[in-house]
């Protein structure tokens, strides 16, 4: 039996600042944590995130950071250690131009942690979920992305000290977590900060207008294998639709550029709609592709995009 449980806040949208030190932010495409952890970095900088199998760069990867290597791009961050993107990997970054900053702990609390240090100067709150399971990763990555603040990651019982160390170090004076996630002694770790149980947030969006923002109890349909990248799955209908909530909302300005075209449309097309970069916009098909929303064939000197899903709001 599936349950929600509503709940309902009014909040001011945290004050946040970043540094601009990365073009593009590199993760693997086999587990979704370190993805995750750059999302809400990502929507706050509109810093590109590359995805890549753990061991080589796709041809396809090659094609995408060529082009920001066009476009300027010099800068890359690689989220995770040698096991989720390896020296090869990083080496062919450097073959290509880019200067490479490799943030790595000995497991995903510290590597969180780490990078909110790294690249958040300051932000008045984060989220927290758990790095041991994935149920509520989605949810998080969401809030994250929504907000444009932190996401770091604890443990069930006990918050471990690199994590309380970046929130010190952040200023951070409110954390979200998920109800029931956390133990009564982790929840007394965090003792100096307001925690803020997450099912629904009722927020004033970024432009003062009042938006809501859903965040429904959905699972992570997951894929693991050599060079596959992970698939969102609603369990409200799993054939033929994705909820719009699951797109980031420059992939949704994808989609919708493909509807408006009766569900096809060629590529070059697409700078002139969106008003995103080349670079950008391959990137964005090159996911949606990967995640099964879109399908991509070549036609000329430029590819003909169709939308394979349905949007559902």
């Amino acid at each position: 039996m599936r349950f929600i449980i509503l709940l309902f806040f009014f909040l001011v949208i945290p004050s946040v600042h970043a540094t601009q030190s990365s073009d593009v932010i590199i993760v693997r495409s086999d587990i979704p944590y370190e993805f995750a952890i750059a999302q809400g970095y990502s929507h706050l900088t509109g810093i590109p995130i590359v995805i890549t199998s753990p061991d080589n760069l796709s041809k396809v990867d090659v094609e995408i950071l060529s082009g920001y290597i066009a476009e300027g791009y010099r800068y890359a961050v690689i989220l995770g250690g040698e096991d989720a993107i390896s020296l090869d990997v990083q080496r062919n970054l450097d073959k290509m131009g880019f200067i490479t900053n490799r943030v790595a702990e000995a497991d995903r609390y510290g590597t969180s942690a780490a990078f909110a240090g790294e690249y958040y100067v300051k932000s008045n709150a984060a989220v927290l979920v758990a790095g041991q399971e994935l149920k509520n990763l989605l949810l998080a990555e969401r809030l994250s992305s929504y907000l444009g603040i932190p996401l770091l990651f604890t443990k069930n019982k006990s918050v471990p000290p690199a994590v309380l160390e970046a929130l010190v170090k952040l200023r951070v004076s409110k954390v979200y977590v998920f109800n029931n996630e956390l133990s009564d002694t982790a929840l007394k770790q965090l003792h100096q900060f307001k925690v803020t149980p997450v099912n629904v947030v009722d927020m004033h969006s970024k432009n003062n207008e009042s938006t809501i923002f859903y965040i429904l109890a959905v699972f992570i349909g997951f894929i693991a294998g050599a060079g596959a990248s992970y698939k969102y799955i609603s369990l409200k209908d799993r054939k033929g639709t994705v909820s719009i909530t699951l797109l980031t909302d420059d992939e949704e300005k994808i989609v919708r550029a493909v509807e408006q075209e009766d569900g096809v449309i060629t590529q070059d097309k697409l700078p002139k709609i969106t008003d995103f970069s080349r670079p950008k916009i391959t990137r964005l098909v090159s996911e949606l592709e990967k995640r099964g929303i879109i399908e991509k064939t070549s036609k000329g000197r430029t590819n003909e995009l169709k939308l394979k899903k349905e949007i559902s709001q």
